[in-house]
């Protein structure tokens, strides 16, 4: 861990609104104002605006800098009932704040290059919004969901940068080819991070909206720890759901038993590295029912239209038995990644 990671916690701020009608969080521990200014994400009970920081230093040097500020009603949060099962599959009652501030626990642990920075949190118990202050990944998603074709588009912006970053690699394959490469060995090298035996974190919804990337340091960063779940040891099961159901593995779905979250993660990013490379289209999806997508997930094999070693690698990651299902280091060092 970088010597010098810390994430700050702010508990004395006020809001007001500027002259454009921007809202501004002025902390009054050191003076900085954070200037919201456009909405950039939404999750189930957040909002992501891009926020620009203004601070000065001691000399009176005034600076400036990008940050995204998850923003999250607390007293909604608190009437949102839910239930949680922890890893003895020990049923417990809870509520959404109660989540945030496990999500807030387990991302303040965080500090890697494949994962969005949290740089502080902003809790001031007379304001109604806690807020997350976390590092801007300034070109999004590496994929977005086209609800009119029922399919991921593609972010072409990341492409024609990762196309400047390494002509030789897309000088010997297709533009999607050569950009899935890159953006899923980082993506396997951050889940790898959250896995380890120092972490042992589970992220559970490994999706292509919860994969962004950044141009500042050409890096893909996972985001979005609302349901994620820290293990007691490597050993330790599962028992809540993953979170959106085309990215379910098929053992997660059976209520009350137990399935091993590493496994689970892995196939949640082969569902994206599959559709990536089939034109956004999902394995398995079926727009009209939920249940037939779970059924399809459970029983339905996809059509592997890819040419070998990628085949063999899909397959591998998107093996129904977990106990089959190639291991991250096995897929970190298969021969169709060790071009990147």
């Amino acid at each position: 861990m970088d010597p010098e990671f810390i994430v700050y916690e702010t508990s004395n701020v006020e809001l007001c609104i500027d002259q454009s009608g921007r809202k501004v969080i002025e902390n009054l521990e050191d003076g900085s104002q954070f200037v919201l200014e456009r909405t950039i994400g939404k999750g189930s009970f957040s909002k992501v605006k891009l926020a620009v920081r203004h601070w000065e230093d001691e000399e009176g040097n005034q600076f400036q800098a990008q940050y995204a500020i998850k923003a999250m009603n607390k007293a909604i949060l608190k009437r949102q009932r839910c239930v949680l099962y922890d890893s003895q599959n020990n049923m417990q009652m809870t509520n959404n704040l109660e989540k945030v501030m496990n999500e807030i626990f387990i991302w303040k642990q965080l500090c890697d290059k494949n994962i969005v920075r949290l740089y502080e949190v902003i809790n001031d118990s007379k304001e109604d919004f806690i807020y997350c202050v976390m590092e801007y990944a300034d070109l999004g998603q590496i994929m977005t969901w086209n609800l009119g074709d029922q399919k991921y588009d593609i972010n072409l912006s990341i492409v024609a940068k990762l196309k400047e970053a390494h002509p030789q690699l897309f000088s010997k394959y297709s533009d999607t080819e050569a950009s899935a490469k890159v953006i899923f060995s980082k993506v396997f090298e951050g889940v790898a991070y959250l896995h380890s035996s120092q972490k042992n974190i589970i992220h559970k919804d490994l999706k292509p909206d919860n994969i962004l990337f950044s141009s500042f340091d050409m890096n893909i960063k996972i985001t979005d720890f609302t349901i994620s779940q820290q293990l007691n040891n490597p050993e330790s099961l599962c028992f809540n759901p993953p979170g959106t159901t085309p990215f379910q593995s098929p053992e997660s779905m059976f209520s009350g038993n137990g399935y091993s979250g590493h496994k689970s993660d892995i196939w949640a990013v082969g569902v994206c590295m599959y559709a990536y490379l089939n034109e956004g289209k999902l394995p398995f999806w079926d727009k009209e029912s939920e249940i037939a997508t779970q059924m399809s997930i459970q029983n339905q094999e996809p059509e592997y239209c890819f040419a070998e070693p990628l085949k063999e690698l899909m397959k591998g990651i998107l093996c129904k038995d977990p106990q089959q299902r190639l291991r991250l280091e096995d897929i970190q060092e298969h021969p169709w990644f060790k071009i990147v």
